[in-house]
């Protein structure tokens, strides 16, 4: 379906500093990644890990499904956690237009807000299928209008394609009510 042969639209990350926000009260580690079936790489319960190359791009992706909450930034409770990841293997780079071109891929997909999320994910799902046995893919921030802000999704366990050397938590970034692009509502 995609060209995912040409060797430029890959990178090796190496050590890297990622965001992730999670809720205050979460079960589980903001390292640890988890089979999910509604983010816009997920399907077949694939695990996975999203996370935002800026801070203000993890908040901005929580508050783009959360909507409601984007006025009381201040009295979120919310965790964001800044986490440490080498990863040593290449990665899908289709943060550019350019780069998702190179591959066949429609840019404007990455960042689409339409309610149905089967409608607004199918495209990246596909492209994951695709791509499921590499360690992930690099892609613009969905959530921040204003921004050159990228997302990076990890897929597979902790420890076998991608690590994590530890996570601190790190003080949220208020984000601009007008750069949230919202996922259309019902």
């Amino acid at each position: 379906m995609y060209d995912l042969s040409d060797p430029t639209a890959w990178y090796c990350p190496g050590v890297v500093t990622l965001y992730r926000s999670i809720p205050f009260r979460a079960n589980f580690q903001p390292d640890e990644p988890f089979p999910s079936i509604d983010g816009r790489f997920d399907g077949n319960s694939r695990l996975t890990l999203y996370l935002s190359e800026s801070g203000t791009g993890a908040v901005a992706e929580w508050l783009r499904h959360y909507p409601e909450f984007i006025s009381m930034q201040d009295d979120l409770r919310i965790k964001l956690s800044e986490i440490t990841i080498q990863c040593d293997s290449n990665i899908l780079d289709i943060r550019t237009e350019e780069q998702a071109g190179k591959i066949g891929f429609p840019f404007d997909r990455l960042t689409s807000s339409e309610k149905d999320p089967h409608m607004r994910y199918k495209e990246c799902r596909d492209l994951a299928d695709n791509a499921s046995e590499s360690t992930g893919i690099a892609y613009p921030n969905a959530s921040l209008m204003t921004s050159q802000s990228s997302n990076v999704v990890l897929f597979g366990e902790k420890g076998v394609k991608w690590n994590s050397s530890g996570y601190n938590e790190v003080d949220r970034p208020f984000v601009d009510v007008g750069s949230v692009r919202i996922i259309e509502s019902a």
